[in-house]
């Protein structure tokens, strides 16, 4: 079954799974910890973290993270700041939405080429390559370009749900459609992760009745650790079989990101709560 059939059945994943109810659960705990931080240091934790992605996010893709750290001080708007920003003022995102993001994404990055905002207008294909560009494995055809539009409106459908029983499954599912979809001619893999971390932090707000500024998870520090062949593997196993069991498969990896990053951040909140105990008292 080729990609286009594959996405149109976006909507009936399989999201009944249980097997992660208790990451769910760690992570409340860690909702419920970060909410009983005042304001002020709540908002300068969030920001440590969004920092540590900005850095992290640049270097999986190889790009220079000290300039581009520099650059996001400069320009003062991250591409999660207009993300954000959408939600906010719209509670939902638009086609026009993502290709700002997209464009603004890109911008300071070698990855960066003019009507970055545009969706793709030529067809291709996901793989391997040597140093010429030629291919040496195709793993996957996605849609073609006057495909994309459409595609597109039943993403932003999907996206719209608000899914209780777990935060992170229909993320990650927005985030393979994406990867799978390419609506852009580069940069698509870096867009299916900010729009992951905005729907995590849209549920989490939703759900929980949380106002929090920015995401309070990120994962790109464990996407470099388990290396860009893994990542690809399992997109690959998305594209070819499209199964339930691809699905638990990517399910799981990222889940394990969820774990790892918890167990990270939640220490980190520990030893800040005890080094504000040693400022004031």
């Amino acid at each position: 079954m080729e990609i286009s059939k594959k996405l149109e059945t976006i909507k009936n994943i399989n999201k009944t799974n249980d097997t992660f109810d208790y990451i769910n659960e760690d992570y409340m705990n860690y909702l419920n910890s970060l909410n009983n931080l005042e304001s002020l240091h709540l908002s300068n934790f969030l920001n440590v973290l969004k920092s540590r992605e900005i850095i992290n996010n640049q270097q999986l893709e190889n790009e220079n993270s000290f300039l581009m750290a520099i650059y996001q001080q400069t320009h003062q708007n991250s591409s999660l700041d207009f993300l954000i920003s959408c939600y906010n003022n719209q509670g939902f995102l638009t086609k026009q939405n993502i290709q700002s993001l997209h464009k603004l994404i890109l911008e300071g990055t070698k990855s960066n080429y003019e009507n970055s905002q545009e969706f793709r207008k030529n067809d291709t294909y996901v793989g391997r390559f040597d140093k010429n560009l030629t291919p040496l494995e195709i793993h996957y055809v996605p849609p073609k370009p006057d495909e994309i539009d459409s595609f597109m409106n039943l993403f932003f459908e999907f996206i719209s749900e608000i899914y209780t029983n777990n935060i992170f499954l229909n993320a990650f599912i927005a985030h393979a459609f994406i990867a799978l979809l390419q609506p852009f001619q580069d940069g698509n893999t870096r867009l299916a992760r900010i729009i992951q971390y905005g729907i995590i932090w849209n549920q989490t707000n939703s759900i929980f009745d949380l106002s929090l500024k920015s995401p309070a998870l990120y994962f790109s520090e464990n996407y470099l650790h388990y290396g860009k062949s893994k990542y690809r593997a399992e997109l690959k196993q998305l594209a070819q079989i499209f199964d339930s069991d691809s699905w638990e498969r990517w399910f799981r990896y990222n889940m394990t990101m969820v774990e790892e990053q918890l167990f990270f951040v939640q220490n980190n909140l520990k030893e800040f709560k005890k080094s504000l105990k040693k400022q004031y008292y």
